[in-house]
């Protein structure tokens, strides 16, 4: 499930309750969808609203408006295991708040650690 723990002397910002909710609800349909990958698998196992271990929801609600495969996008930030996962759901704009049933998770990325070296990691959606 979803948790709002911060860092000491963090405070989560512009994410009141019926924005968890939604958040939730798109993160739970993520779940199932990214089997390509068995470490954001795991994370969305985790962070699902049956989950009894929570998955902490980090510093923001949506931000940070990108274009990149021919679309814009929004993520939010999720803290599991001691890695951050942003996932990102497509909008059409600026002002676009993604709301469950109209938006989607449809990429994950992460920073990966194998022996000493950092590596992003993107998964996509398997099947969209």
């Amino acid at each position: 499930m979803l948790g709002t723990r911060q860092r000491p002397g963090v405070r989560l910002v512009g994410v009141d309750s019926n924005d968890l909710k939604d958040m939730q609800a798109i993160v739970d349909g993520a779940h199932g969808k990214f089997d390509a990958n068995k470490q954001v698998m795991n994370m969305l196992a985790s962070a699902h609203s049956s989950s009894k271990r929570p998955v902490d929801l980090v510093e923001e609600g949506w931000h940070q408006l990108e274009e990149l495969y021919g679309k814009k996008w929004l993520h939010i930030t999720l803290f599991a295991g001691g890695v951050k996962y942003h996932c990102y759901t497509p909008v059409s704009g600026v002002g676009d708040r993604p709301k469950a049933g109209t938006h989607r998770i449809e990429s994950i990325s992460y920073v990966s650690f194998v022996s000493g070296k950092s590596t992003l990691v993107e998964v996509m959606r398997s099947n969209l």
